[in-house]
């Protein structure tokens, strides 16, 4: 909670750092624990994927009537699974930086590797569904490499529709920086003759 879903994160233009206006966990592992948390902490909602065709906006806000929380039962949002791996797919194979609805990364995941491999594990390929019908299917590229990274970006995705939604379209407000880039630039620890700052 306070390490991550209530920390503030630099923003590269130096403005005012960001902090996140919702938080969505993964309630497919360990359930119970994931809606007694969401239940104690505001704006944090359980997600849990679905299989089946939620509407044009690929997700759908359920209470569950559970006597453990409060009398309007526990907010669940159901995340459409192909709506989301598609909408990602083409964020990923068709936008060019900077055109709306181009999906945008932090600077230092350039060089994760690892983060990068599991948000380009996804394909769509010819497959049997649970009822044994020809169908094609969002699947993982490589079954060796996770997709949890993917997972977590689809449901950012799906969590920030939700959130302008609720919200009748409207942004979160930051302030914006007008303070002047620093004059102090930082020299290193010598003189460029090798001698000490302080020599």
């Amino acid at each position: 909670w306070s390490n991550i879903v209530r920390a503030t994160y630099r923003h590269e233009d130096g403005g005012q750092p960001l902090t996140p206006v919702a938080c969505g966990i993964d309630s497919g592992w360990n359930t119970k624990d994931t809606y007694d948390f969401c239940a104690k902490h505001p704006g944090v909602i359980p997600l849990k994927g679905a299989s089946s065709d939620l509407g044009s906006n690929g997700y759908r806000l359920v209470r569950l009537d559970d006597n453990r929380h409060s009398a309007d039962g526990q907010l669940l949002m159901h995340v459409g699974t192909d709506f989301w791996e598609t909408d990602l797919q083409t964020r990923l194979d068709d936008k060019l930086a900077n055109e709306p609805g181009s999906f945008t990364l932090s600077a230092d995941s350039v060089s994760d590797i690892e983060f990068l491999a599991q948000l380009c594990n996804g394909v769509l390929k010819d497959s049997v569904d649970s009822r044994g019908n020809a169908k094609l299917l969002w699947m993982k590229k490589d079954e060796n490499i996770p997709n949890d990274f993917r997972d977590a970006a689809r449901y950012g995705l799906c969590l920030g529709r939700a959130w302008l939604e609720q919200n009748e379209g409207q942004f979160p407000q930051r302030t914006q920086n007008t303070r002047p880039a620093s004059a102090v630039v930082y020299s290193g620890e010598q003189r460029p003759d090798g001698r000490g700052w302080h020599d």
